[in-house]
């Protein structure tokens, strides 16, 4: 990739990030090695923002991508990488081609990402691991003689088909290859180190039930959701104790965020928030209608499954926000600059926003409710950190 395409698609994606998402963490940067050829294999889940979200964490790195989302000259504006057609599109001379693409990428000391899905999933369990990653781990061993780093990567949505939620990405311990080693056995290895790093449900209502839980056991504090997840995963008892007290929250005309009742920790604090960041959201979004309501309908009519819904919201506000730029800067230039700066500190906020928008509406339509949800929410964290 040239240094243009490179600054490009980087600060694209950035921008992207920015604004969609109120906050992308990283966790298990010191597994990565500093050198030397990585190849990262990684958790799909949300479509092809998944995507976005690994190369924020990551960058610099180089994906693996379906030759489809390369066809349409619009959406090559969102995507760059080596392209692998699937055997159905009869694609397999050209995966040919881009196996030796890769395997010359890593030799070079590369930093390459493969989702061995395929596709992705929202759903309670992850879909089954093809075999390519493998493949081309084997075939790097055996044909050039390097070391790999093989790192298993995971990401952790807490509203992902919303905008203004929060992304996690987690790197797993590395796998290192100095010599040739068996397909079946790298696939296994590959197989065994990302079920550590996803969590496969029972059904969709223990997802649901864990996921509502970690969201309401998040909002303050710096514990990780998805360090939440696993524990309640992990332990029965406190599954049971998240799904008693989700219920004990239910109350009839109340918002949900996240999929939860929340109520403000500190109706002041709360208050405050509110007042600073809404004018920046309004602007944001009045400034940003057509681009905002460009996604919304596309998203309504176009998503076929909620892997999709944020792909479909991001795709065309973006190329439609970027026609419009374009076309401002031109009539009006001072004014598009101060407002794009705006803008972005509008939709950087958002997310804090929506949070104690619904919490104090929560507050005034039951205020003694605020009471036992923080009574509520203080035991279930402490019964879970100690």
């Amino acid at each position: 990739m040239n240094l243009f395409k490179r600054c490009w698609y980087s600060s694209f994606i950035t921008l992207i990030t920015l604004v969609y998402f109120r906050k992308i963490s990283f966790y298990g940067k010191e597994n990565i090695p500093a050198e030397g050829s990585v190849l990262f294999i990684g958790l799909h889940k949300n479509g092809a923002v998944d995507g976005f979200v690994y190369h924020r964490a990551l960058t610099p790195v180089v994906f693996m991508l379906a030759a489809q989302l390369r066809r349409n000259p619009v959406v090559r504006l969102f995507f760059d990488g080596i392209e692998v057609t699937r055997d159905k599109d009869k694609g397999v001379r050209s995966n040919i081609a881009a196996l030796k693409k890769c395997i010359s990428f890593l030799e070079e000391n590369g930093r390459l990402f493969v989702f061995p899905e395929g596709t992705s999933t929202l759903g309670p369990r992850h879909l089954p691991f093809k075999e390519g990653a493998a493949i081309l781990a084997s075939r790097f061993n055996f044909e050039k003689g390097k070391s790999l780093t093989v790192i298993p990567c995971g990401v952790f949505y807490d509203d992902p088909t919303h905008l203004g939620g929060r992304a996690e990405v987690v790197a797993g311990k590395p796998i290192v290859f100095t010599q040739p080693v068996d397909r079946k056995e790298i696939h296994r290895l590959f197989t065994e180190a990302l079920e550590r790093m996803g969590i496969d449900y029972a059904d969709e209502e223990e997802q649901r039930t864990i996921q509502q839980a970690a969201v309401l056991l998040s909002l303050y504090g710096d514990v990780p959701y998805h360090i939440f997840l696993r524990k309640i995963y992990e332990d029965k008892e406190l599954y049971r104790q998240s799904a008693d007290i989700l219920a004990q929250l239910n109350h009839a005309g109340l918002k949900l965020y996240k999929g939860v009742p929340i109520f403000p920790r500190s109706v002041i604090n709360s208050v405050w928030t509110w007042c600073i960041t809404v004018p920046f959201v309004l602007y944001a979004f009045c400034w940003n209608l057509l681009p905002v309501l460009a996604g919304y309908f596309c998203s309504k009519k176009f998503a076929d499954d909620n892997n999709v819904i944020s792909l479909w919201k991001i795709i065309p506000s973006f190329t439609l926000w970027l026609l419009l730029t374009v076309l401002e800067l031109v009539l009006f230039p001072k004014l598009t600059i101060l407002s794009l700066a705006v803008s972005l500190l509008g939709f950087i906020v958002y997310g804090a926003w929506k949070k104690h928008t619904i919490s104090l509406y929560n507050w005034l339509r039951c205020p003694k409710g605020m009471k036992k949800f923080n009574e509520l929410r203080k035991n279930l964290y402490e019964k879970i950190i100690h």
